[in-house]
């Protein structure tokens, strides 16, 4: 026999008398047969002759060129049972084959079988060709809730309840053959107790316990109180299961199936007036609905908005979305509708935006003007009449028209006026070429006093204005000059009190910008800078100085008052500083003297020196006494300086001791104590 189907070229066995081959989709559960879905499944009945031994045939395989096989049964095999072989072609696809062999039978007969099932499931085998030597194979697969119950064979009942059909089938005089599935119910009882979630709001029927057949159903119906409440679903334990005031329920277990009931209302929808437009959305609606309404203008008309019964707007959307928690009533107003063409006298000045729009009547439209450059905008003009300058304008039409922008060329205009203002003071400034519709305006730490819409105006710099100002001629939105002027403030020294008293030994740089203990200048520039020194202990200190920096040597020990003196366009403003030079190169001293507060000792450099020669790492000992001779302070110092707080002294004479512990005498300084 030579068979040639799919990746098996030829099949060849001896005593081979005839075949029957089907392509199969293969059944759940089915002998043998993969699971999934495989348009190359074959199963190849063989008709060998009588006396041929089945159980121990060789068959030659001959395979498509490139094609394996990957469970080939080698030599002599028994095909009175089903041989399985699986090839795979060059390209990865697979093709299952089956053989089984029947000795040829003359007393059977070939023809058709015919499969059937009743109610309550199907089969996993078809109607086809068959050979009535051949076992045939089905199996009977139940719906819920059934079960099969037994096979029927040629129109009659059998004894056979094995879901699974491996028999001879014989066939009629018509060379037919039949077999049926037969599937019965199954017998299972649930318990449904049926209720409502309000019986104010709606009653149920049947209610209570009831015993249901399994999978025949139990109908139900839900019937609410009166027309304030409404039916809005049935929940079986708890979950939805129907949105039907009345249907069959099915359980698959003990439920609980309960009725929802909540409250209903109406919500009323009108058009006013009805000839220039329509609603709809409007109903009885279950609490907590979301619903739309809309409304629909009819031609030349327009939607003017949603009102409440009172005058009040609801919204302007033609459409509304809501929540229904209430009886409502809303009334969709229609208006006349007008159309506005919005151009431009010269596109070249200037462009226009919209071109068109349509505008219900009460409402306005906006409309924008934007001159090109070296142009201002004259004004919008409806039949010749200037209705606003500005380039935004906000338009309520009251009929169908035509809004024209007008443009004018802009001219050269010059600002003239200070280059600077004081802080506090007020400018003037004016405008060559002023035209009707031009206004000042200024940005930055100034204000515009009085009228704004003269040739001239006045700018105001604030208070402490350290920056500069802008200002700015406008022709609608568009700038047509601008200046800018200095915001000057006179100068404002600050003289940290804490500082006040320093001491300063030889040479001291001071300056106004950049030390801890100078004034500090507040202000805007150019400055004019003066120093000088009052109050002098001494004449033997040199001052020298250059803008804001000065230098004072000093030739001793000595103390003075340094001044600075800043001044600039709007004004003068001076600070000092009290100094106290030490020398540092002669003996110890005290400042200030007079004192309040803070005394500083200076141990100075000859004393030490002197200190040296007795003791290598000389201590002092400083102590300051009363007039009366009693120790109010001391301490000790290897060198350093020192500092007592007088604060709390009487005024009066004090008297200074700085003793070396070698020395035969300590150093004595009479020291002023004055609140």
């Amino acid at each position: 026999m030579i068979f040639r189907s799919g990746l098996i070229i030829s099949f060849e066995v001896a005593n081979l008398i005839d075949k029957t081959i089907f392509e199969y989709a293969p059944y759940p559960n089915y002998g043998g047969i993969p699971e999934a879905w495989s348009p190359h499944y074959w199963i190849i009945h063989l008709i060998m002759a009588e006396g041929t031994d089945v159980t121990r045939l060789a068959p030659i395989i001959t395979l498509a060129p490139g094609a394996t096989i990957t469970s080939r049964h080698t030599g002599v095999q028994d095909f009175s049972r089903q041989v399985d072989y699986t090839v795979l072609s060059e390209d990865g696809s697979t093709v299952y084959y089956s053989f089984l062999a029947h000795v040829q039978d003359n007393t059977r007969e070939q023809g058709w079988i015919n499969i059937n099932h009743s109610t309550g499931g199907t089969t996993s085998c078809y109607s086809q060709y068959y050979h009535d030597s051949i076992p045939f194979k089905c199996q009977a697969i139940p719906d819920m809730p059934y079960s099969f119950k037994r096979w029927w064979v040629n129109n009659s009942p059998t004894n056979n309840t094995n879901v699974r059909f491996d028999d001879y089938i014989p066939m009629d005089w018509s060379k037919n053959a039949y077999l049926k599935a037969e599937f019965e119910p199954v017998q299972v009882y649930y318990t449904v107790y049926v209720a409502s979630n309000n019986s104010w709001y709606g009653s149920v029927s049947p209610s209570g316990s009831q015993s249901v057949l399994a999978f025949q159903g139990l109908p139900v119906k839900a019937t609410p109180a009166s027309s304030d409440y409404g039916f809005k679903e049935w929940q079986d334990n708890g979950g939805k299961v129907s949105d039907k005031p009345s249907f069959t329920f099915y359980p698959i277990g003990y439920s609980t199936l309960t009725a929802i009931f909540v409250k209903q209302y109406t919500v009323t929808v009108q058009a006013d007036p009805s000839n220039k437009g329509r609603v709809e959305g409007g109903g009885t609606f279950l609490d907590d609905t979301y619903i739309s309404v809309s409304a629909w203008p009819y031609n030349g008309f327009a939607f003017d908005g949603w009102y409440d019964p009172y005058g009040g707007v609801v919204t302007r959307n033609a459409t509304y979305y809501f929540t229904v928690n209430s009886d409502r009533t809303l009334i969709a107003k229609f208006v006349d509708e007008y159309t506005v063409t919005v151009k431009s006298e010269d596109v070249s000045k200037g462009e226009v935006s919209p071109s068109v729009a349509y505008v219900p009547a009460g409402r306005s439209v906006q409309v924008k003007a934007t001159p090109k450059s070296g142009y201002a905008l004259d004004g919008w003009y409806l039949n010749g009449t200037k209705k606003s300058g500005s380039e935004i304008y906000d338009f309520y039409p009251d009929a169908t028209c035509t809004l024209t922008a007008k443009f004018n060329q802009l001219p050269s205009l010059v600002i003239s006026g200070p280059t600077a203002i004081c802080s506090g003071s007020t400018g003037s400034f004016s405008a060559s070429d002023w035209q009707s519709g031009f206004t000042w305006s200024v940005y930055g730490n100034a204000s515009i006093t009085g009228s704004n819409s003269n040739s001239s105006v006045s700018v105001k710099a604030n208070n402490k204005g350290t920056e500069s100002a802008t200002i700015y001629v406008y022709s609608g939105s568009t700038v047509i000059e601008s200046k800018t002027v200095n915001l000057q403030s006179s100068p404002d020294i600050y003289a940290d009190p804490n500082y006040n008293c320093q001491k300063i030994d030889g040479s001291q740089y001071v300056g106004s910008y950049g030390f801890w203990w100078v004034p500090s200048i507040y202000g805007t520039g150019p400055f004019y800078y003066r120093w000088y020194v009052e109050d002098a202990s001494a004449s033997n200190y040199k001052l020298t100085y250059s803008g804001p920096h000065a230098s004072i040597d000093f030739g001793g020990q000595m103390s003075c008052t340094l001044w600075v003196e800043v001044s600039n366009s709007c004004g003068t403003d001076y600070a000092s500083i009290q100094i106290y030079a030490s020398g540092r190169g002669g003996s110890s001293s005290a400042y200030p003297n007079p004192v309040s507060d803070i005394l500083h000792v200076i141990i100075g450099q000859q004393t030490i020196a002197n200190a040296k020669t007795l003791n290598p790492n000389p201590t002092f000992d400083v102590r300051l006494y009363n007039a009366q001779g009693n120790l109010l302070r001391n301490t000790t110092s290897k060198g350093e300086n020192v500092e007592f707080n007088v604060s709390n002294l009487p005024n009066g004479i004090y008297y200074l001791h700085i003793d070396d512990g070698s020395s035969n005498r300590p150093e004595i300084q009479q020291i002023v104590v004055r609140h």
